[in-house]
């Protein structure tokens, strides 16, 4: 490949820099990666599309020297921040960003890439203890703040008088009574007791110095990387013969897995258009007679049609393997589809991205699945290089491969995953089940009433809860409509200290185009977007969003106005909802 050496002879001179490349997923972009890659220099991929993409962002990864494709050129970055500019081809540029280039944080260790993480995943749990704060419950002092305003006083004085009586009522019992916190849960030593939570803070520790929620740089030495490239070669008997699907977006580190698998065999790597979100499709697996090697999400997985379920579980599929990864392994899904006929081999993958990548692997198949439940699901076998161990806390640690974490590394240390562990014995064998990982969203009990629904509602394949504050709301999706299954219904199954601020079905949405990251994950800002427009902006005013949720009525009696809230069926779960209502909507609605 002509651009190969190219960009081999523009580094020659250079050893262990970060080059910074900005380019959509192509095989131009395959040939600069691997002409890099040959002139012992790392990468990292900045897609032209990122908005974080800034001048900051490059000083931040201490990246020396940038390639361009011109025609991805962002309006906010202009060629004159950069001197020294040369054109290598057409519309393809090299900048040298004038950074002093420093290699010394990496010592001996070669670098493959750099990737920086979300923030959402894999962040560490200190050894000694959490500390966490309570609800905030200040919101009700800003309704009376409210109802002293000048203009609403105004307002106030053309409603009639017992509906005035009645509102004033409303609020100000339940600004007297807020829901207390768990004092039950206020601190504590143990992690497997931070379900109730409403929020967690780290205490800085030595070796323990990672924010939780913050977006870290990882620079993933070959030492990493490489034991999982050749595990999944010998594990998948992958040959140069094989064709590998580039499905993942090139800001997930699985992406990196199926760019080295290729580069290392000279492999097909399949690169399919980026219209396709997630990169798989019913359209692309029926173009091929056969692709020996696909990667994918749960929520990605779950997204898919049912024509291109039934293909992928058939006996005609495409795929040889398939590896779910990411989030946890949707067990509903799979026992739906799987059956003696599927010729695809299905597994569940595991890792983080402080060790590059995947860390363990477990096949499924139609024989062993119906053994598990979504409470005891197994990571599998460590891969080469890789070793397992619970610590006292019951956190799964990884030894052996190790990143550097924000130009940081500690070899004696073993990398934290924040994820509860526990053995589970099956067929005599001694499985390691990880039961969930501590994300900010995943603080209160999000896991425990999402495997409750997957597990009392097989037809059900996805359960989001996300937290908004004081409120939960939980999101389910079956495959097409599900008879005898409602709101209601769910309720009276679920332990009421698991119950929801409120359910939302998502039965007739695409979450493909509508919910999920490039990542091929749950975007869980647009799904509170998304019941923000179409269910609380809905109703015209408080009083009507009382009326329509609690039968609270338009026009009160004298008998109404003597209830207490808990005759119209407001306790604490009701009014943080009133608080989330008021906090979103009250500069836009009325009040009465």
């Amino acid at each position: 490949m002509k651009i190969a050496q190219k960009i081999l002879n523009l580094f020659k001179e250079d050893k262990n820099q970060v080059i910074g490349v900005v380019m959509e997923k192509s095989a131009l972009l395959v040939g600069v990666l691997i002409g890099i890659i040959k002139s012992k220099n790392s990468f990292i991929i900045l897609e032209p599309s990122s908005t974080e993409f800034t001048l900051s962002q490059i000083k931040r990864f201490k990246i020396s020297k940038i390639i361009y494709h011109s025609t991805n050129l962002l309006e906010e970055i202009s060629i004159k921040s950069f001197p020294n500019s040369i054109q290598i081809e057409e519309n393809l540029f090299f900048y040298d960003t004038g950074l002093a280039e420093n290699n010394n944080y990496f010592g001996d260790e070669r670098i493959a890439y750099a990737i920086q993480t979300s923030g959402s995943t894999g962040f560490l749990i200190p050894k000694k203890f959490l500390i966490t704060r309570k609800t905030n419950f200040s919101l009700p002092n800003r309704i009376e703040n409210i109802l002293k305003n000048p203009k609403i006083q105004k307002k106030i004085q053309k409603i009639p008088q017992n509906i005035q009586k009645f509102s004033r009522k409303l609020f100000k019992k339940f600004i007297k009574t807020p829901p207390p916190p768990n004092k039950k849960f206020l601190k504590t030593k143990n992690p497997l007791k931070q379900q109730n939570h409403s929020s967690i803070l780290q205490k800085s520790l030595k070796n323990h110095f990672l924010i939780l929620g913050e977006p870290k740089i990882v620079h993933v030495p070959y030492s990493c990387i490489m034991p999982n490239i050749d595990d999944f070669i010998q594990r998948f008997s992958l040959t140069s013969n094989s064709s590998i699907l580039f499905s993942t977006c090139l800001g997930f580190d699985p992406s990196m897995v199926e760019l080295f698998l290729s580069i290392k065999l000279g492999a097909q790597l399949i690169i399919p258009p980026k219209e396709i979100i997630g990169g798989i499709s019913y359209s692309i697996l029926k173009k091929f007679e056969k692709i020996n090697f696909v990667q994918t999400t749960p929520a990605l997985l779950q997204c898919l049609s049912t024509n291109c379920l039934n293909f992928i579980f058939g006996p005609n599929s495409s795929i040889e393997f398939l590896l779910i990864g990411g989030e946890n392994f949707p067990l509903n899904l799979i026992r739906r589809y799987i059956n003696c006929s599927t010729k695809t081999r299905i597994f569940n993958v595991y890792g983080l991205t402080e060790v590059s990548c995947w860390a363990s692997c477990f096949e499924f198949n139609c024989e062993n699945i119906g053994h598990f439940s979504n409470d005891s699901i197994p990571i599998g076998n460590p891969l080469l290089e890789t070793k397992f161990g619970i610590n006292e806390e019951k956190i799964l640690q990884i030894y052996g491969r190790k990143c550097f974490v924000n130009f940081s590394i500690n070899k004696e240390e073993p990398t934290n995953t924040g994820d509860i562990a526990f053995i589970k014995i099956i067929n005599e064998e001694k499985l390691i089940c990880v039961k969930s990982r501590y994300k900010p969203q995943s603080q209160l009990p999000s896991l425990e009433l999402e495997t409750f629904i997957l597990n009392a509602f097989p037809q059900i394949n996805f359960a989001k809860l996300v937290f908004v504050g004081a409120c939960k709301f939980l999101f389910l999706k079956a495959d097409g409509e599900v008879p005898g299954i409602n709101t209601k219904n769910i309720l009276t199954k679920i332990p009421k200290r698991l119950w929801p601020t409120r359910i939302f079905c998502l039965h007739k949405m695409d979450i493909r185009s509508n919910f999920l990251t490039s990542n091929g994950k749950i975007d869980e800002t647009k799904l509170i977007d998304y019941i923000k427009l179409n269910y609380y902006n809905k109703f015209t005013s408080l009083l009507n969003f009382l009326n329509k949720n609690y039968n609270i009525p338009l026009t009160p009696t004298l008998s109404d106005l003597s209830s207490s809230l808990k005759h119209f069926g407001i306790g604490s779960l009701e009014a943080v909802e009133i608080c989330f209502y008021l906090e979103n909507f009250s500069t836009s609605k009325k009040y009465f």
